[in-house]
């Protein structure tokens, strides 16, 4: 059975408000407790979600869905009991100011992941991992690097998965800055916004009389003002910068060569730029980044933005 779009779309953002909470239950105490408000809105979201699929009216209390889904259809949700934990904990927290402690709060993410893994497959016919904000992309480039990384998150190719998500943030953002091109180069009264002055030439320091010293900070120069406008261009979009940071140290450099391809250095040519240690965790920010990201590009219109 395949799953709507709009469905999917609830899902995607059901599991990213999931991971949300994981996130947030590994902060330091007391700030980890706000983990249970949000695991108990996913859960909720994901039940409210599956009386529509069913087809009977959401109760009014958390615990009676699962009443309900029996009553209405022949599937029998799991974990009951241990969401009848949670509910018991987001009462405390939120109408009593009881914080969990670390034990209960790892204890209640592993239930909710549980909760997940057994009753998506039962309503939707679909396993919670393949529940994945890249189906939001629209770009069939951009989304099948970020399929072919997922594909090798779950060989654990960290390497490549950070290669795949690096290719498909400088593709998108390569888009971007062509979209906004296309509106004709100036706005209103100044240039267009991805434009911060006239572009320094290749040439321009080398073939001056520049020598030893002088040379060398000319080529800082260079290096300072181009670091500068890739910068001003992230911002200009609206992309989260101390993001983009992580992940850009995360990730091999991407580089577009002059037949238009792209090939990628790692960090034996930049040491101080590139993270070899990459894990699980850090691919699945690099994915949800890019998405985030795309999104957040898709949609700037430099007439209306700038």
């Amino acid at each position: 059975m395949s799953t709507d779009p709009e469905t999917m779309e609830r899902l995607v953002f059901i599991k990213d408000l999931y991971e949300t909470a994981v996130n947030q239950s590994h902060l330091v105490a007391p700030l980890n407790a706000k983990s249970i408000l949000t695991f108990h809105d996913a859960t909720e979201l994901f039940l409210y979600l599956a009386s529509e699929e069913l087809g009977f009216k959401a109760p009014h209390g958390f615990m009676e869905y699962w009443g309900e889904a029996k009553q209405h259809s022949s599937i029998t949700l799991g974990q009951k009991s241990e969401m009848n934990r949670l509910n018991k904990a987001r009462t405390n927290l939120k109408h009593h100011g009881i914080r969990p402690g670390q034990s209960d709060i790892d204890s209640l993410r592993a239930s909710t992941q549980t909760f997940f893994e057994k009753n998506i497959p039962k309503i939707f016919s679909l396993d919670f991992y393949d529940i994945s904000m890249t189906s939001l992309v629209s770009d069939d480039v951009i989304r099948a690097h970020l399929e072919r990384a997922q594909r090798s998150l779950q060989n654990e190719k960290f390497h490549k998965c950070a290669c795949d998500a690096a290719l498909a943030f400088e593709k998108a953002l390569a888009d971007s800055k062509q979209r906004v091109k296309r509106t004709g180069g100036k706005i209103g009264m100044g240039p267009y916004p991805l434009r911060f002055g006239d572009p320094i030439a290749h040439d321009t320091f080398y073939k001056s009389s520049f020598t030893g010293e002088s040379e060398d900070l000319a080529k800082d120069i260079e290096k300072s003002i181009s670091s500068l406008t890739d910068i001003l261009t992230i911002l200009a979009l609206g992309i989260d910068y101390r993001k983009y940071a992580k992940f850009d140290y995360l990730t091999p450099i991407v580089m577009r060569v002059m037949s238009g391809g792209y090939v990628l250095q790692s960090s034996g040519a930049h040491p101080d730029r590139y993270n070899n240690n990459v894990d699980e965790d850090d691919i699945q920010f690099c994915i949800s980044f890019v998405v985030e990201s795309w999104l957040q590009m898709k949609d700037f219109n430099p007439i209306i933005d700038a």
